[in-house]
């Protein structure tokens, strides 16, 4: 895929330079020095975004002061993350960690924080209205008092960015998840959460029979 570029080039000792432009597939990137090499470019970029596209393949994200590495014979854009967090889905979600762009997906590896809901993970796929991953780590945090209401390891997430709900399992049918504000844990490790009502609804998985389902006190 093109690396389309508008701005002003420099050639000299120093290689090929440019202040300007770059856009990679729906990704455009600013920077007073973008970096060209014959397998790369790099960049350390002030302002970096994808649009919100009807219709598009990857949701809108916004980010400055970041680093850029784009290479054309693996036909991907890596987008690392420095000190500020990057904005997904129109400030809804804070994302702090790396992403990796290619025309098939958007992934990435770090924390994002959507309100009250905290996920952890090697590899979230970043959909147009969705954010999905299979390696979660999960807390999400009470309503008084500072600490987390659950918290759960090793687990499938999906989050839908337009409803604004979580759906969550473990990977493990005898896992158990913590309900530490409350210093209770439970084997109904299916739950979805509603991010805006804060409320989080269990169910038992599809191994585990009604009779075995629990509520245990931690104390």
């Amino acid at each position: 895929t093109t690396l389309f570029r508008s701005g002003t080039f420099k050639l000299s000792n120093r290689g090929l330079r440019e202040d300007g432009e770059a856009d990679y597939l729906d990704a455009k990137m600013y920077s007073d020095n973008f970096m060209y090499f014959p397998d790369s470019m790099n960049s350390n970029t002030e302002r970096f975004e994808i649009p919100l596209i009807a219709g598009g393949k990857y949701p809108p994200i916004s980010g400055k002061k970041l680093y850029n590495h784009w290479t054309p014979y693996q036909d991907s854009l890596y987008i690392i993350h420095k000190t500020l967090p990057l904005s997904v889905y129109l400030g809804k979600i804070d994302f702090s960690g790396n992403l990796v762009l290619t025309p098939q997906e958007l992934v990435g590896i770090g924390n994002l924080t959507y309100q009250s809901l905290g996920i952890s993970s090697k590899k979230f796929s970043f959909l147009p209205k969705n954010i999905k991953t299979d390696d979660g780590n999960l807390k999400i945090k009470a309503l008084f008092g500072g600490g987390n209401a659950v918290t759960s390891d090793n687990i499938t997430a999906d989050i839908d960015l337009t409803k604004e709900t979580g759906s969550f399992h473990t990977n493990e049918d005898t896992a158990k998840v913590a309900l530490p504000s409350n210093k209770f844990s439970t084997n109904l490790n299916n739950f979805n959460y509603d991010i805006n009502a804060q409320e989080v609804t269990f169910a038992k998985n599809k191994n585990t029979d009604t009779s075995d389902a629990y509520f245990v006190s931690d104390n």
